[in-house]
């Protein structure tokens, strides 16, 4: 059965792979004035960090789940989340340099050590979670062939978080040291009475206790924030009860981000908002934001509004209509914008300005004339 171990060694392989292809495929001669362009490592690096980032992350979810269900827990197993600012920064170096040779060892060991860095995410997460819901987490640091004092040093089996060093996850350029998570020793403690009572005997019984502690330790404001929730979203928007929606809090990383992006754009508008909107717009701009969201197409506040707002013009006239924007929405990006490096999507004169890390609609408009801020994407492409 596959450990931590053998997700080191598949992520070790698998950073090494994408490596040698990048290093065979983007070389000085292939690209344009010998230079790596930003437009180019913003591409090629997400594309394929992102999937080396999937990879790594379903095989530690299939080691966690084991190891969930060896120790009698049917706690989801905790995805590791995607280090977009490391990313980014291998995109900055990369298109800072005139010369691509100056850099081109950025696609070297920085590939597999980011890929090694998934597991060590994950088995931070998990150890996290079990931590907070009053379960002892314990980590080992091992070292691997002729490694450094510094990672010797680092090498032992830590209680976490209290009794491992800052430093237990981190790693050098070439550092294969293997980090590794090690269920519990038969105690549990509550992290509010810090009393410790014996794990129980039964798979039923251990589900019930790590639920229990979940209640105890964040029944008060989880029951806080649903109530908040339920009043701003009402209740066929939310989880039909606290212990449902704590089941989604706690086990369901994604689905809980958007239910609070929910709650702050239906928020957004039950407030005073910049946008001179009236009642009936607000109303048509909560309803459109989850017609969108159920068109997977997941919009900003500030961008529904603009989609409310400069649909009609004062005369009645209709500027652009909902099938019209789903389908800008469902076309590939073709710019990109310096403030942010925001990804922008611009077709037959409506545009929709994204995040430049996730798939989010931040501003939306109608224009016939770009800003100069806007670099069309496939320039100096290979």
């Amino acid at each position: 059965m596959a450990t931590y171990k053998d997700a080191h060694a598949y992520a070790v392989e698998v950073g090494d792979i994408l490596s040698k292809v990048l290093n065979v495929h983007i070389t000085a001669e292939t690209l344009p004035d010998g230079k790596m362009y930003f437009n180019i490592a913003d591409r090629v690096l997400n594309e394929t960090l992102k999937n080396n980032y999937s990879l790594v992350s379903d095989y530690t979810e299939s080691v966690q789940t084991r190891l969930n269900r060896q120790a009698g827990l049917k706690l989801r197993a905790q995805r590791p989340d995607f280090d977009q600012d490391r990313v980014k920064g291998f995109i900055n170096k990369l298109s800072s340099a005139d010369d691509f040779t100056d850099v081109q060892w950025v696609l070297g060991d920085p590939m597999v050590n980011f890929t090694q860095s998934v597991v060590d995410e994950a088995i931070k997460k998990n150890a996290k979670f079990h931590n907070d819901a009053g379960m002892k987490a314990v980590i080992k640091r091992q070292v691997k062939g002729k490694a450094c004092d510094w990672c010797r040093g680092l090498e032992g089996t830590y209680d976490y978080p209290k009794g491992a060093p800052n430093e237990v996850f981190h790693r050098h350029e070439n550092c294969r040291c293997v980090t590794d998570y090690l269920p519990g020793d038969g105690k549990k403690q509550n992290v509010w009475s810090k009393s410790w009572k014996k794990e129980a005997i039964t798979q039923r019984e251990r589900e019930k206790q790590a639920l229990e502690d979940i209640k105890s330790n964040n029944g008060r404001t989880d029951a806080q924030e649903y109530r908040k929730m339920v009043k701003i979203l009402g209740p066929d928007k939310m989880p039909p009860s606290l212990p449902k929606f704590q089941e989604l809090k706690y086990n369901n990383n994604e689905e809980y981000r958007l239910l609070r992006h929910d709650f702050r754009v239906v928020s957004y508008f039950n407030s005073p908002v910049r946008e001179e909107l009236s009642d009936s717009q607000r109303r048509q701009a909560v309803e459109a934001y989850f017609s969108f969201k159920k068109d997977n197409i997941l919009f900003g506040d500030h961008a529904i509004a603009r989609y409310i707002s400069r649909m009609r013009r004062s005369n009645g006239r209709v500027m652009y209509n909902y099938d019209a924007v789903k389908r800008i929405a469902n076309k590939e990006f073709n710019y990109i914008s310096s403030h942010l490096n925001r990804r922008v999507k611009y077709y037959n004169k409506l545009m929709l300005i994204y995040e430049n890390d996730r798939d989010e609609v931040v501003t939306f408009m109608k224009t016939r004339k770009l800003s100069k801020k806007l670099r069309k994407i496939n320039d100096g492409t290979f």
